[in-house]
């Protein structure tokens, strides 16, 4: 008998479609939520690994804003911090990574990472919800809750996150935030490395 299909994905926020770019700014490629791409830290804008490499990586004019890359931990951390109130998920996932681990002369702190990563993750941010999920799991920030670190993970790896995938499939293979399930954990690493996540082969 066919086995029951899953229930579509709900997602506990409303999903921004201004931010979730389908392809490439400069070259017009279509890429996908695993789609290798790069953000400008001067507009934030993300472009794909070819288009950043023929644009001369960071020196230079930036080719969509015209403006020069950021210069010092000052400079970046400030025009990051400016798009990030400005709700752009891009710049709101690098500040908070770099709160929860000190870096660009931030002060670490996992609680203002926490915030920073909820709003992203409202405007569909899948390497936000991967972050939240993990801080969620480990009690960094927030109250300690693998049931909802999990379940923030189910909702990239359901939107095809390959990275989420894989880190699904180890809370399946240890029983984190959900049953312990070897079986599911083995399906979860094979839809990870066939987009071809090297740390899901690895696993299987």
């Amino acid at each position: 008998s066919d086995s029951p299909q899953k229930k579509p994905v709900s997602l506990p926020f409303v999903v921004c479609e201004k931010f979730l770019e389908a392809r490439c700014p400069i070259c017009f490629e279509n890429w996908d939520v695993n789609a290798n791409r790069f953000a400008r830290t001067c507009c934030y804008k993300r472009v794909c690994k070819g288009c950043t490499l023929e644009c001369g990586g960071t020196e230079g004019l930036c080719p969509l804003c015209r403006c020069p890359h950021p210069q010092g931990d000052k400079e970046v951390v400030a025009s990051t911090r400016r798009h990030a109130e400005n709700d752009n998920p891009v710049a709101m996932s690098h500040l908070a990574q770099w709160y929860a681990n000190g870096q660009y002369g931030l002060v670490k702190s996992h609680k203002k990472a926490v915030r920073l990563l909820q709003r992203a993750v409202e405007l569909g941010d899948v390497y936000s919800m991967v972050e939240l999920g993990y801080l969620y799991a480990n009690g960094k920030g927030v109250r300690l809750d693998k049931k909802k670190g999990a379940n923030y993970v189910r909702i990239a790896a359901e939107r095809g996150y390959a990275r989420a995938q894989c880190y699904f499939g180890i809370c399946f293979r240890d029983g984190d935030g959900v049953a312990q399930d070897s079986v599911e954990a083995v399906c979860l690493y094979k839809l990870a490395a066939n987009q071809g996540y090297t740390k899901a082969e690895h696993n299987l």
